[in-house]
């Protein structure tokens, strides 16, 4: 018990710092961040399972072509991987406070930053193929 409450104690101490700038310059609220929609080519999929040889499964959000989906062509693949949770993403209307995911609220974002609203990372890191 004593141990937990040290970690939460540490926790607030690294994230308080950060938090309070985001209050105090507003970035909290309103993130320095742009939400657009994704091109129309873009097919979003969400928690797909992806079975490995080991006998387990894993999901995976991705994203694809639409036109290389109907043509079931296959394509290389980019995969992103990151510590966020990838199904706080504003087109499952799951990011708190609506819009743009935490970490551009709390993180200040040098010029803005455009995203789409498909998935929680930067526009420039869209996942494709399968």
């Amino acid at each position: 018990m004593k141990e937990e409450l040290a970690n939460i104690v540490r926790t607030f101490e690294a994230v308080g710092p950060l938090a309070g700038n985001a209050v105090k310059s507003g970035q909290l609220f309103n993130p320095q961040a742009e939400l657009t929609e994704p091109d129309p080519d873009i097919l979003c999929e969400y928690d797909v399972e992806i079975p490995m040889s080991e006998g387990f499964s894993v999901t995976a959000n991705i994203f694809r072509s639409k036109k290389a989906a109907d043509r079931d062509e296959k394509l290389p693949v980019v995969m992103c991987a990151h510590p966020y949770n990838n199904h706080l993403t504003p087109a499952l209307k799951k990011t708190p406070l609506g819009g743009p995911p935490q970490q551009y609220r709390l993180i200040p974002q040098a010029g803005g930053v455009i995203l789409t609203n498909c998935h929680s990372m930067r526009s420039g890191v869209m996942c494709t193929g399968r």
